[in-house]
């Protein structure tokens, strides 16, 4: 009986501390305010006619303004060796227009940076949006 017991204490903690690794969050895996952007073809970079980048556990996406979604989709990384990652912003859903340019929904193909409690989010090219977000 004592023996049974062990049996399935043991299984139950291995099942639960293996569920703990797989659900820890990665550092971009947040929601991030959008602070700034430039680059683009003066330099001056993208109207910020979003407020809000939010990154979940399942690596799904939103894009907030004043509370609203403006567009959906998720994302894939892969490893980089300038960057933290290389990411697609993939499954694309504009749930709501914007006024304006979503550069994360027109330029899908960007490099993720994270340093303490900000996101860089670069291009690797000329004429290309890069934007700075700040950890909420």
């Amino acid at each position: 009986m004592k023996t049974s017991f062990f049996i399935i204490a043991t299984v139950f903690i291995i099942l639960i501390s293996c569920s703990k690794e797989n659900t820890q969050i990665k550092d971009y895996q947040q929601t991030w305010k959008l602070v700034s952007s430039s680059g683009g073809l003066h330099g001056n970079g993208f109207d910020l006619n979003f407020d809000f980048l939010k990154i979940d556990q399942d690596d799904k996406f939103e894009i907030i303004a004043n509370n609203n979604v403006l567009a959906i989709g998720s994302i894939k990384l892969s490893p980089d060796s300038n960057y933290d990652y290389k990411v697609e912003f993939q499954d694309i859903l504009v749930v709501k227009s914007s006024s304006g340019y979503l550069d994360l929904v027109e330029d899908p193909d960007k490099y993720f940076t994270v340093s303490n409690d900000s996101l860089f989010i670069n291009t690797d090219c000329c004429d290309r949006y890069d934007s700075v977000y700040i950890k909420e």
